[in-house]
C-alpha cells in the first residue's frame, strides 16, 4: 500500500496536479468508449483527462499496454487469492484503518506533530541531499539520452524551489492533508482488508478512483 501510494503521489506530480479541486467530491466517472488516440499528443491528452477524472481504468488503457494490463490483472488476481495473513491486517489497521477510526485525525495529528517540529530544522539540508543524489543518479544512468539527462535536471530544479519554499512541518497543512486522504479513502468504501480483497481488479480500480482523488488534495495541500 505504501508503494503504491508513492507512485500515484510521483505519478500525478509529474503530470501536473497542482489544480484545485474538492476530493471528497470528485468521483471516479465511468470510462467512455473513445476512439484509439491517433498521435501522442492524443495519447497524452487521453491519460491527462483520465487523471483528472480520477478514473483508474481509462488511465492504465490508455497507457499501460494489453499484455502488461494482462499481466497486471493475473498478477493481482494471484495476490488476492492469497488468505489475509495477520501481518496484512497488521499493516492495513496501522495504516488506512488508524487513519479511517474515529477520531483518527485528531489521532495521527497527535503522534506526528513533535515529529514534524523536531524535524523542521532538518528539513532544507534533506531536501539539497534528496536533489543532489537524484542528479548524481540521473547523471550515471547509461539509459538516459543526454537531452533526456538535462530534462530530468530541469525537473528536479523544479522540484527543489517548490520543496524549499514549502513548509512541510506546517501541522495545519499535515491536517488538510490527512483530512483530504480519509474523505478519499471513505469515499471508496474501503473500511476492512477484506473489503479490499474482496474485489477483482477491475473492481479495485474503480474503488481506488476516489482514494485518487484523497491523495490529489492530500498533494493540493503542499501546492
Amino acid at each position: 500500500m505504501k508503494r503504491l501510494a508513492l507512485a500515484l503521489c510521483l505519478s500525478l506530480a509529474l503530470a501536473g496536479c497542482g489544480q484545485q479541486e474538492d476530493p471528497a467530491a470528485a468521483a471516479p466517472k465511468a470510462a467512455a468508449v473513445a476512439p484509439k488516440p491517433s498521435g501522442p499528443v492524443e495519447q497524452i491528452e487521453q491519460q491527462l483527462a483520465a487523471l483528472r477524472n480520477n478514473d483508474l481504468g481509462a488511465l492504465f488503457s490508455a497507457m499501460v499496454p494489453k499484455d502488461k494490463l494482462a499481466e497486471m490483472r493475473a498478477g493481482y488476481e494471484e495476490a488476492r487469492a492469497e488468505a489475509i495473513t495477520e501481518e496484512d491486517r497488521k499493516q492495513f489497521d496501522e495504516g488506512f484503518g488508524k487513519l479511517l477510526a474515529d477520531g483518527g485525525v485528531d489521532s495521527m495529528m497527535a503522534e506526528l506533530e513533535p515529529k514534524l517540529a523536531e524535524m523542521k530544522p532538518q528539513l532544507p539540508m534533506i531536501v539539497g541531499m534528496g536533489v543532489m543524489m537524484a542528479q548524481q543518479g540521473v547523471q550515471q544512468s547509461t539509459e538516459l539520452t543526454d537531452t533526456q539527462k538535462a530534462q530530468m535536471n530541469q525537473m528536479l530544479t523544479g522540484l527543489q524551489s517548490w520543496a524549499m519554499q514549502t513548509d512541510f512541518a506546517d501541522p495545519a497543512r499535515l491536517r488538510s492533508a490527512l483530512e483530504a486522504l480519509k474523505g478519499g479513502i471513505e469515499q471508496s468504501g474501503i473500511k476492512r482488508i477484506e473489503d479490499l480483497k474482496a474485489l477483482d481488479f477491475e473492481q479495485m480500480l474503480s474503488k481506488a478512483g476516489p482514494a485518487l482523488g484523497g491523495v490529489k488534495g492530500a498533494l493540493a495541500a503542499y501546492d
